[in-house]
């Protein structure tokens, strides 16, 4: 402190010498305003404050969110999944000084046109990690209004893809078997079952057609064999557990085993 006592710094910054004591101590981290109230009257430049105070509020954030043994994010090459891009945002905008929403948003109005505002609720909700950005256009907006050189912005954006194209090949997965995949056992080199093929099934299911077949998942006008109510059904869910909707009865699976047919 070059030798001023708390209470000369005092008089010089404004401050009250209780608040310049905590600041130095180490404890907790003082605001932007005091550390730099207090460094330039020690004969440092607003720059260099600045750097350590981002560098200390930074280490803050990251201990306070993931704990003092968190890893650092990862790198935009090796960004995968949401989950990564999503750490990685939240670390770029705690790099560029982790500007106020309010802030961010007014960055981002002057170029709407071309990038669409990104309006508080969706920064917050980024860095909150509850949603990435969830367009092009919405990164771009974020990334400028962490003033990210536009060089910089391919690498975000091969990593938003990155992410997008795991998630839907994890949709993909979870929607399980594909409409065509559930027809072929029953259909045979055609690819698509018959229509007196697909009348025969829905008879051994347990239901009489009422109308011409129209195909494996549209709704098939038929009477249940076994209560006589009439409503419309699918193929596809029949073949596969499906039931009558007033009575109950289920199709017996050895009935429906897959078969072949010179025919089909």
């Amino acid at each position: 402190m070059r030798g001023l006592t708390y209470v000369e710094l005092a008089s010089r910054t404004r401050y009250h010498p209780t608040t310049l004591q905590r600041a130095a101590s180490g404890e907790k981290l003082p605001s932007r305003q005091v550390a730099l109230a207090y460094g330039m009257n020690c004969g440092r430049s607003a720059e260099v404050v600045n750097r350590l105070w981002q560098e200390a509020w930074r280490e803050a954030r990251r201990r306070a969110r993931c704990g003092p043994w968190a890893g650092p994010a990862p790198q935009l090459e090796l960004v995968r999944d949401f989950a990564d891009l999503s750490a990685a945002l939240v670390a770029q905008h705690e790099k560029n000084g982790a500007p106020p929403v309010r802030e961010m948003e007014m960055r981002t109005a002057a170029l709407a046109a071309e990038f669409g505002v990104l309006s508080r609720s969706s920064a917050q909700r980024i860095l909150s990690r509850q949603k990435v950005p969830s367009s092009e256009g919405q990164l771009h907006a974020f990334l400028m209004a962490c003033e990210v050189p536009s060089e910089e912005w391919p690498a975000w954006t091969a990593a938003w893809r990155r992410a997008c194209q795991q998630r839907e090949g994890e949709r993909e997965s979870a929607q399980g078997p594909s409409l065509a995949d559930l027809e072929a056992p029953f259909a045979g080199e055609s690819g698509c079952i018959r229509p007196w093929t697909a009348r025969l099934l829905l008879k051994r299911a347990g239901f009489d057609p009422l109308e011409g077949y129209r195909g494996f998942a549209r709704p098939w006008a038929a009477r249940c064999t076994s209560c006589l109510s009439v409503a419309r059904v699918r193929l596809s869910e029949v073949l596969y557990g499906g039931q009558c909707t007033v009575c109950g009865m289920r199709a017996d699976p050895d009935s429906l085993r897959p078969f072949s047919c010179a025919a089909c």
